[in-house]
């Protein structure tokens, strides 16, 4: 069978419709919400191009790891706005500066996650922090290659498997490219996540205008994160872990179907550079940790390594090693196993869907880690004199 008529493989990337001369393929949702190839028969000529170039049949677009690094940007409005330690956002700018353009997801009006490219630092803000949600690309491939071939410098951000298909869509390594993939968790459907904030805004009593699955506004940069909601007339900070889309995200069963054996869950990578979270930083690097986060870079190519060289001026970083970041970013060396209940849960999306059980919210309270961040600290200094008398 085809790739781009298996689910169990194909990542919706868009390489195939972008590629096809025919416009025989046009990418629609499914029952799930996912995005998926449509090949109108009347159309095609049975050339085979879009096999050819989809990246799943590709062995030849992952590069191995030459250098890894801890890093901060010394911007410390970009810190804030980042998931993690702003490296992106100082990458971004590199290019920018450059009269570049800057491909990335961002939340249009009704937060919904698409591809989009900048051309200014302005808008750099809507391309920063992670979104939790598997993003449309749109035409961006074309877009790329419309700016390459102007001789324009060209960054490209997103999931190992979206790279993967800009690079087979393009079929050539472009000089003026640089990919930045990140280390995926894997993708929910944009559909589900229409309904999660929909249910958010009845739960809010209005309409969601802000949301951001990373806020560092009220716990810093914490692998026990908050979700900021905004509506007109009230903010709220939820705990990510008490959340029904985060946590049913993490427990790996809202995930594609091909994130389950995702040929990108590894140490090879698609991108020049990659970027993620440096969770365990306190244990590798314990004097670099900051509670505005921390980024770990992957340099895989010798085009990555002289961008990343080139904004050393603007950012703290220290050498790392490829050990002490997988030791905490379990998706570079395993793959999200697909639990059971990943059969019927897209079937029974409704208000209960969104809903976290008292079982759930026990789980967690229980747990020795979870309760040590819920103890104030002046009680927990009482504790310690009393367990030294």
């Amino acid at each position: 069978m085809s790739v781009i008529f298996d689910r169990q493989n194909c990542t919706g990337c868009r390489a195939c419709e972008q590629k096809c001369s025919k416009n025989a393929i046009q990418m629609q949702s499914d029952a799930e919400g996912f995005l998926y190839p449509n090949i109108n028969a009347s159309l095609c000529n049975q050339c085979g191009l879009c096999e050819k170039i989809c990246p799943i049949y590709r062995d030849d677009l992952q590069s191995d790891v030459l250098e890894v690094f801890a890093a901060k940007s010394l911007n410390m409005e970009q810190m804030l706005r980042s998931a993690s330690g702003g490296i992106f956002a100082v990458l971004a700018e590199n290019v920018l500066e450059q009269n570049g353009i800057v491909f990335g997801c961002a939340y249009d009006e009704n937060f919904v996650p698409k591809h989009i490219g900048i051309e200014n630092s302005g808008e750099l803000h809507r391309l920063q922090g992670s979104k939790y949600v598997q993003s449309d690309t749109l035409n961006t491939y074309t877009q790329a290659k419309e700016f390459l071939e102007q001789n324009r410098k060209v960054l490209y951000s997103g999931t190992p498997c979206q790279i993967a298909g800009l690079k087979a869509f393009l079929g050539k390594d472009c000089e003026n490219l640089i990919t930045v993939d990140l280390i995926c968790h894997g993708v929910p459907s944009p559909g589900l996540f229409a309904k999660y904030i929909e249910w958010l805004g009845k739960k809010m009593g209005g309409k969601i205008i802000e949301y951001n699955p990373r806020s560092k506004e009220k716990n810093g940069w914490k692998f026990d994160f908050k979700i900021k909601i905004k509506t007109k007339a009230k903010t709220k900070y939820q705990n990510g872990y008490l959340d029904p889309y985060i946590r049913r995200f993490l427990g790996d069963e809202t995930l594609r179907e091909c994130c389950y054996s995702c040929k990108y869950a590894c140490g090879k990578r698609t991108g020049d550079i990659t970027i993620a979270d440096y969770w365990g930083i306190q244990q590798a690097h314990p004097d670099f940790f900051s509670s505005n986060g921390v980024s770990a870079v992957l340099v895989n190519t010798h085009k990555g390594k002289n961008l990343f060289e080139n904004i050393k001026n603007k950012a703290e970083c220290i050498q790392s090693s490829f050990e002490n970041v997988a030791k905490n970013q379990m998706m570079l060396n395993r793959l999200a196993e697909r639990p059971v209940v990943r059969d019927y849960v897209y079937n029974n999306i409704n208000e209960s869907f969104f809903k976290i059980s008292l079982l759930m919210k026990l789980k967690y309270f229980i747990s020795e880690k979870k309760i040590k961040t819920i103890i104030p600290e002046k009680i927990k200094r009482k504790i310690k004199v009393i367990i030294r008398k």
